[in-house]
């Protein structure tokens, strides 16, 4: 529910904050996989259940649309402040936390995840959108 309060528009600063802390904290607090914190490769990855639930529930309805619903595509957050969200494989959809928290309202973070659904079902991986409208800070 942490993804849900920090992206409604009533809620306070003071609110806002203190999710933007609990992420920013999280890899602290839940380990990466072993071997990836051994290697030292790759992105931070951030766990929270709650939001990853979240993500899972918006994206539910667009991967029914697009033919994925039986991919079993995860969602995974990205300790990174930066507007983005990307696809490096099949089966996962990558959303940095600055995306999460820049969003205005649900309904933007659901069309990035839309354009990254777009991504999987072209089959277009680990590759930079021409427009890279999923960088900037959606108005």
């Amino acid at each position: 529910m942490l993804l849900h309060i920090a992206l409604r528009k009533t809620t306070s600063g003071l609110t806002a904050a203190a999710v933007a802390a609990a992420l920013a904290i999280a890899p602290v607090l839940t380990p990466v996989a072993p071997a990836r914190a051994q290697e030292n490769k790759g992105p931070a990855i951030l766990r929270d259940t709650e939001s990853e639930q979240l993500l899972r529930e918006y994206t539910r309805p667009i991967l029914r649309a697009a033919g994925l619903e039986k991919q079993n595509i995860q969602m995974v957050i990205i300790n990174d402040s930066s507007f983005n969200a990307f696809v490096a494989d099949g089966r996962r959809i990558f959303v940095n936390y600055g995306a999460i928290m820049q969003s205005e309202t649900p309904n933007q973070l659901i069309g990035v995840l839309a354009h990254e659904t777009g991504h999987l079902a072209g089959g277009h991986l680990s590759t930079s959108c021409a427009s890279n409208w999923h960088r900037r800070r959606p108005r």
